[in-house]
């Protein structure tokens, strides 16, 4: 016979002591699960973000190596130290390409920097684990407000004793955090 839907505090409250031991392990167990794989899949993302990272700084290293070599041609062009004997108007359309050459590295310089800043931030998080509070101590745990959405943050294992108090929550900005 099917059992129609029931809430799970309907199923606490019809189940004996060990239903409710074994429903509330199984549900913990579902949850570790859950976090397992998502901790899994965040350090996968983490490594990608990485990698990501390592290639735009590597790109941004090239193309400032590039761009230098560039300018120091330019300087030569200019000075007419060119190897190659050129008329006037060949010296000065080299020197021309040469000068849209720099800025087209030095746009993507600035447009790799700008993606390996993001990167950056996005990569930002903090695993806070094991907080423990002990003969009337005080722990503040958290993040301003306005770091939200720019810091992945997770926050595990609280635990006070002996009349402390742990405050784990996102803070306004201006909190003043007192004995500190």
């Amino acid at each position: 016979m099917a059992i129609p839907s029931l809430s799970l505090a309907l199923l606490l409250t019809l189940a004996s002591v060990r239903e409710r031991h074994f429903l509330a392990s199984s549900l913990s167990a579902m949850n570790r699960h859950r976090v397992a794989r998502s901790e899994v899949a965040q350090q996968a993302l983490q490594k990608q973000r990485q990698d990501l990272e390592a290639q735009f700084s590597e790109q941004i290293r090239i193309a400032g190596q590039q761009r230098s070599d560039v300018e120091s041609q330019i300087r030569s062009q200019e000075n007419g130290d060119s190897v190659v004997e050129k008329d006037e108007a060949e010296q000065t359309l080299a020197v021309v390409e040469s000068k849209k050459q720099s800025r087209v590295l030095q746009d993507l310089q600035a447009s790799c920097g700008i993606i390996y800043t993001q990167l950056r931030s996005a990569r930002t998080g903090q695993t806070i684990r094991d907080i423990i509070t002990d003969n009337e101590s005080q722990a503040f745990v958290g993040m301003p407000e306005s770091v939200v959405g720019k810091v992945e943050q997770l926050i595990e294992g609280v635990r006070t004793t002996n009349s402390s108090t742990a405050y784990v929550r996102v803070f306004r900005d201006s909190t003043n955090l007192p004995n500190f």
